[in-house]
């Protein structure tokens, strides 16, 4: 019986960490999509008409984004799980390849991976410790959260002044 709690409990954070972490496009311009999620393979422009679709090519399948003046009225299709565009390749308008984290300066280091992974496991605990209530289950998974987020902070920020030293390097090489 305790595993069966345990399996639900487990499934009710990956539901809800699933819902929290969808990426909404709905109302947005066009530079914010840009921003949010990169641009996209191809862009096709109705003629005599403010529409525009996007289209984003990825391991996941294909999704369209259709605007009206500039302003997102429609994905689809509609469930698409757009932050998958955030961990895949797609084809960008140059027509090379583009790694949604080269935004970001590259691949997180293990302390970036550590921390979400740790903070993952909060957010398991907290849910778990919810759904059992147990509240101190609850207050260990927000220390873990807690936690984990510091730890990928630090990881981020090491990787940043890594990134730094290194940019100063090819400078002075020039």
């Amino acid at each position: 019986m305790r595993w069966l709690t345990l399996l639900i409990g487990l499934t009710l954070v990956a539901i809800t960490a699933s819902a929290q972490s969808r990426v909404k496009l709905d109302g947005l311009d066009a530079a914010a999509v840009e921003r949010k999620i990169g641009p996209p393979a191809e862009k096709e422009e109705l003629a005599d008409s403010n529409e525009v679709y996007w289209i984003y090519k990825t391991r996941s399948g294909t999704l369209s984004v259709h605007f009206q003046n500039s302003v997102v009225v429609d994905i689809n299709p509609p469930d698409f799980p757009v932050e998958t565009i955030l961990n895949s390749r797609s084809t960008g308008p140059s027509g090379g390849t583009r790694h949604a984290d080269s935004a970001r300066g590259g691949n997180m280091n293990k302390d970036e991976l550590e921390g979400k992974a740790t903070a993952v496991k909060g957010q398991a605990k907290q849910a778990f410790g919810n759904v059992t209530n147990d509240p101190n289950l609850v207050e260990e998974g927000e220390d873990d959260e807690a936690a984990g987020n510091a730890q990928d902070a630090v990881g981020h920020a090491r990787r940043k002044v890594g990134e730094a030293i290194k940019d100063v390097g090819d400078a002075i090489k020039k």
